[in-house]
């Protein structure tokens, strides 16, 4: 028994390793993004890994990390940049609501809501997309808006995941530690399997 509890290849253990590498990730990532202009870089290349990790097929996690914020510099940056300036979209129009009278604002702000949700299940695509697969920008952002429409209960239930694990991470003492890691991992796990269905049917074709 004890030997079965001690095993460092024990379920518990891969497990709590793989736990141990997701938070020195989101370390490494929070750094990665504090020069601003390399967040779309570093979520590429934290979404490469994550995806991996769910695959089981992560290997050393900070050298594969790396190499991806390397190779994926490009896509990742300019779709950081996209994100930013969709961002700051909205946040021009909810402030044009709040100087409107209250019909106009209920009205415009309804369609910006509903805009803006899409968006969120879009762009929740990007970076893991962009991470695991050499497509260029354009095909991100259309496979991106394919797989929202087509898989739209599943980014609905990570996106839920996601304000979840945040709203938590406020509420639960260190939730902020592993709380949005594991949220990401559960939703790795759900791109992981969702990407292998187009895989296999590319691959029978």
């Amino acid at each position: 028994m004890l030997n079965r509890i001690f095993n460092m290849e024990n379920d518990f253990w891969t497990f709590a390793n793989k736990v141990a590498d997701m938070v020195i990730l989101e370390v490494v990532w929070l750094v990665c993004c504090i020069p601003v202009v390399t967040a779309g870089a570093a979520s590429t290349a934290f979404w490469h890994v994550f995806v991996r990790m769910a695959k089981d097929e992560e290997g050393r996690v900070l050298p594969g990390y790396f190499k991806a914020f390397k190779s994926r510099f490009l896509i990742g940056t300019a779709i950081g940049a996209i994100k930013l300036a969709v961002g700051l979209f909205f946040l021009a129009d909810f402030w044009v609501c709040l100087r409107m009278g209250t019909g106009g604002f209920m009205f415009l702000a309804g369609v910006l809501g509903m805009l803006l949700l899409f968006w969120m299940l879009c762009s929740m695509w990007f970076y893991p997309l962009a991470g695991t697969f050499p497509f260029p920008l354009k095909k991100v952002l259309g496979n991106s808006v394919y797989l929202t429409v087509r898989h739209l209960p599943y980014g609905l239930a990570c996106l839920a995941l996601s304000g979840a694990a945040i709203f938590l991470s406020v509420k639960v003492p260190y939730g902020w530690i592993l709380l949005p890691v594991l949220a990401c991992y559960v939703s790795a796990k759900v791109f992981a399997w969702i990407f292998s269905q187009y895989e296999e049917r590319d691959g029978g074709s």
